[in-house]
Parts: C-alpha cells; structure tokens; sequence
C-alpha cells in the first residue's frame, strides 16, 4: 500500500532500484501503461502474463531484459490492482492520452478484418463439386511461401464445401530427392495449419528409379506409380 499512498502525494509511483536496473522511463512507461490498460479491461486486475505478452511484442528491444522487465512488472501489477478502476483509468491517462482511443480503433479494425472473406470463385457455380489441391514434392521441409496456396485451396474447398486434396509429387528424381520423413512432416505442417485433406494421394517415381516405391500403389504405364488414401477431413 506504500505505492499507492506515494502515488496519492505525488501523482507517480515509486520502484525499487533492484527491479528497473536496466529499465529507463520509457521502458516502465511501457510495462505500466499495459499493466493499466490489462487491469481496466479484467475489472481492475491486470495478469502477468498477458502483460509481458504485450509488452514484449509491441517492443522487441526489450526481450534482452526480459527477467528485468518481468521483475518490475510485477511490482508495478501489485500497485495498479491496489487503485480503483478510475484511479487507473486517470493514471493511464495521464501516461498517454490517446491510448484509449488508441484501443477502440484497434478492435474495430480487428473486427473489420475478421469479417473479411475470400472472394468468390468465378464461374464456380457451372461445376457440381469444387475440387482445390495442394502438390508438394517432398524433397525439403514445407516454408512460409506454401501457406498461402495451402490455406487459399482449403478455405475455398471448404466455402464450397468442395474437395481438398494433397497430392505428393515426387516425379522429378534427377533434380530433386525426395526423403521419406519429408512426407510426414509436410501432413504435419497441414494439420498444424488446421488445414486436413480430404484425400491424399502419392504419384512416384523418385524412389521407383532407386530402386523403392514409397507408396506401393498402382503401376502407370510411364513407370510410376499412384496411391490414394483417406484423408482427415475434420469440421474445421
């Protein structure tokens, strides 16, 4: 309660030496102004954790002094929760006026975003069922690049409540190896995506030309071979 009577007298709270070491105003202006706006929108108590979330991610500068910010975060989280939601309101305020206002426009724009959606296919109503697919070769790990061809041929499987198919093309073994556990990992990258085919099929010839069928399906009359298998297709 020391905190809060000095914060009465003088307007400012007080901290221990020890937890802003390595803090300057501008960092535990920061750390107070979201342990504020954390506090009045929980009905007056602010969480660490959401807090440092915050913090670290609006100012990257400060991840090297993590131990020291969450050292004074949590002092200055133990005075704001001892205020009344307008003495919060009035020091955040007084912290950065705009802040606020600041807030209100960030949710509306979030909810703007939300409601965005993927416009519509064109001439998708001359066909009975939308099939999209995504073609991997598995000779590497998936990047951010395939995400948006993976998440683009989902969603619009699913709007259309189509057909989504991941279809492993390992049919250039001259320039590109392909590796078993590369097949894994690219299904586990889809389910992490929450992006699950509907059916998966294996077209091969890399490993039919070392010698090995990763799929063990059907013979194609070009010396590959095809297999399909169910997919995972969950409510998503």
């Amino acid at each position: 309660m020391q905190g809060k009577r000095h914060f009465e007298r003088t307007g400012r709270f007080s901290y221990h030496k020890k937890d802003v070491s390595r803090l300057d105003e501008p960092a535990k202006n920061y750390v107070m102004i979201a342990a504020l706006l954390n506090a009045i929108q929980h009905d007056g108590k602010a969480e660490l954790k959401a807090v440092m979330t915050r913090v670290l991610a609006e100012h990257a500068e400060l991840r090297k002094d993590a131990r020291q910010v969450a050292e004074f975060a949590r002092e200055a989280i133990e005075k704001v929760n001892s205020l009344s939601i307008e003495e919060q309101k009035s020091l955040l305020l007084s912290l950065k006026p705009s802040i606020l206002e600041e807030e209100k426009k960030r949710k509306e724009s979030k909810r703007e975003i939300e409601k965005k959606e993927l416009p519509p296919l064109p001439e998708a109503d001359k066909y009975e069922t939308i099939v999209t697919r995504f073609a991997p070769n598995p000779d590497s790990a998936l990047h951010l690049g395939s995400t948006r061809a993976i998440i683009l041929s989902h969603d619009y499987a699913r709007i259309y409540k189509g057909k989504f198919i991941l279809r492993f093309e390992d049919t250039d073994p001259r320039l590109k190896k392909s590796a078993l556990h590369l097949y894994e990992y690219i299904k586990e990258d889809l389910d992490w995506l929450s992006c699950r085919p509907d059916e998966i099929y294996y077209r091969c010839q890399g490993y039919i030309a070392r010698g090995r069928c990763m799929c063990n399906g059907q013979t194609l009359p070009d010396g590959g071979c095809e297999k399909r298998e169910a997919g995972s297709s969950f409510p998503d």
